[in-house]
């Protein structure tokens, strides 16, 4: 590079580390340095970064920023779509701040530093939240008063940690003056908008109703805690239906090694990452209706040898040959107001133990292929109601179901 295309960077011990002006672009924070130089009359090609007092934190930033420079978004058409592509691989490139999965002290401010330099809020209240998470009030307490981090990043701090301590205070609250609600083993919560706090139950939980609360995630799709479940190994049943999800994430469930029936029914859910449910050995039945994603990817399913229920109520993805190839013991499948169109001879492969198949109120199902229910050797019976199947479909499913004794309900 030339030297007027590029600006040097000063960390606190005077190394010298080189960004490309257009890299530079990118982030407020360095342009507001090069501003405020400019405006002393100083040599804006030379740049001190406040806060960073080890240089391999400024290498990270630079690294990220030019490789932020060469993302191609030059296939989006519309600013606001542009920005979001963007923004959605940034959050990749960052990643490995998530994964690292240590909450050190120290570690964490050098990251909350990267954030503010790289001009990415979500990390900042990623890392916020999970600062106030693995550290005691008093410590957090401690750093705000130090007042050593970014201005914006201790604001994010305070208004973290007092969302947390409110959180804290209603579930607290809740089981004090309810306990006529909360029987042996089973605990119902009301107003939480984060699952911080739970650990306040008893370990040995068996039943825990989390449903119709505002429960949501970042936009990075992270829960806080990360992993809020890892302390309840006797949990049995788990509702998280009527709340904010809209994503499944790996590792979300972990230790629930006995959990037996899993709601989250009514979470506008747009993506669930393969193996989010590979721990869940015990597993029985599975609820996910009101699914909003594009397409279910058979590897979802992958591990959940023992579900025995599946329900997809008005579930609008789009289903697939060999989606169900891996629930092999599912006895009862729910497609209850699906978006299926059509029946292929695949689409239930692998069901070779299904009962109980519901397909009614699915309007825009029109055909299903000769053969499409041969797979499914045990089926007892199957629910049609109120679909518009033509003629000759109607009439290959009446005679099959006759000849192996399977009741179908037209009306």
């Amino acid at each position: 590079m030339k030297k007027d295309d590029k600006i040097t960077l000063i960390g606190n011990n005077d190394e010298k580390i080189y960004i490309s002006q257009k890299a530079a672009q990118h982030s407020d924070r360095i342009q507001n340095l090069c501003a405020i130089q400019k405006e002393y009359g100083d040599d804006a090609q030379e740049v001190f970064c406040e806060g960073i007092a080890d240089n391999e934190i400024l290498k990270n930033i630079v690294h990220l920023l030019e490789k932020r420079t060469n993302i191609d978004v030059s296939h989006i058409n519309e600013e606001k779509e542009r920005e979001i592509e963007e923004q959605t691989k940034l959050h990749h490139l960052v990643d490995r701040v998530l994964r690292s999965k240590n909450y050190d002290l120290d570690l964490v401010k050098k990251y909350l530093i990267v954030a503010d330099y790289l001009g990415v809020p979500f990390l900042n209240n990623v890392l916020t939240n999970l600062f106030v998470w693995a550290h005691d009030k008093n410590t957090v307490q401690k750093v705000i008063q130090g007042k050593k981090l970014p201005k914006n990043v201790l604001k994010s701090l305070s208004s973290t940690l007092k969302k947390h301590s409110e959180n804290n205070k209603s579930i607290a609250d809740c089981l004090k003056k309810d306990p006529e609600k909360h029987g042996k083993g089973f605990f119902l919560l009301a107003s939480i908008n984060i699952l911080q706090g739970i650990e306040l139950l008893p370990e040995d939980t068996e039943s825990l109703d989390l449903g119709n609360n505002e429960i949501a995630q970042n936009s990075y799709g992270l829960l806080f805690p990360p992993q809020p479940f890892k302390q309840f190994s006797f949990l049995r049943r788990l509702s998280l239906r009527l709340n904010n999800l809209q994503v499944l994430t790996a590792g979300m469930f972990q230790g629930l090694d006995n959990l037996k029936k899993l709601n989250l029914g009514f979470n506008n859910i747009k993506s669930i990452q393969n193996g989010t449910f590979s721990c869940l050995k015990k597993l029985k039945k599975l609820n996910l209706n009101y699914l909003d994603m594009s397409e279910l990817n058979a590897e979802i399913f992958k591990d959940l040898d023992n579900v025995q229920e599946l329900d997809l109520y008005d579930c609008k993805a789009k289903i697939n040959n060999n989606t169900f190839k891996y629930l092999k013991n599912l006895e009862i499948l729910n497609l209850y107001e699906s978006g299926l169109k059509k029946i292929t001879a695949g689409t239930f492969n692998g069901l070779s133990n299904l009962e109980n198949l519901n397909l009614s109120c699915s309007y825009n199902l029109k055909s299903i292929d000769k053969g499409a229910f041969s797979c499914m050797p045990k089926l007892k019976l199957v629910d049609l109601k109120l679909n518009k199947l033509d003629e000759q479909s109607k009439k290959e499913i009446d005679d099959f179901c006759k000849k192996n004794n399977i009741e179908v309900k037209w009306e």
